[in-house]
C-alpha cells in the first residue's frame, strides 16, 4: 500500500494568513502616511475654500478665493450659483482711473 504525500499543513495556511495580514497593514501604513504628509500630488493653489455653511441637508454657501478674488457661491442640488463676488485689492488697483 502506498502512502499518498500530505498536501500543505496547518502552518502554509498560517503562513499564508500572516503575510496577508502584513501586506494589508503595509498597504494601511502607506495611505495613512500619503494622507498625513500630503504625498499626492495638490492643485496650484489658485483656488481655496475659505468657508462653508451648510443650510440644509443639501444646500451650503461656500466662500471661494480664486487666484486673489473672493467669491461666495450657492450649492444646492439645482446647481451652483455665484451669489456675490469682490475683487482682489491688486485687480481693484487696476481699474482705478489715473
Amino acid at each position: 500500500m502506498e502512502t499518498v504525500p500530505a498536501g500543505p499543513g496547518l502552518g502554509a495556511a498560517v503562513q499564508m494568513l500572516v503575510m496577508l495580514a502584513l501586506v494589508v497593514g503595509v498597504i494601511l501604513v502607506a495611505g495613512r502616511a500619503v494622507r498625513r504628509f500630503r504625498l499626492l500630488p495638490q492643485a496650484d493653489g489658485r483656488v481655496k475654500v475659505c468657508a462653508v455653511q451648510h443650510l440644509g441637508p443639501r444646500q451650503q454657501l461656500v466662500l471661494v478665493e480664486v487666484e486673489g478674488d473672493k467669491v461666495l457661491v450657492g450649492v444646492s442640488p439645482a446647481g451652483i450659483t455665484r451669489l456675490w463676488s469682490r475683487p482682489s485689492f491688486a485687480a481693484a488697483m487696476d481699474e482705478v482711473p489715473s
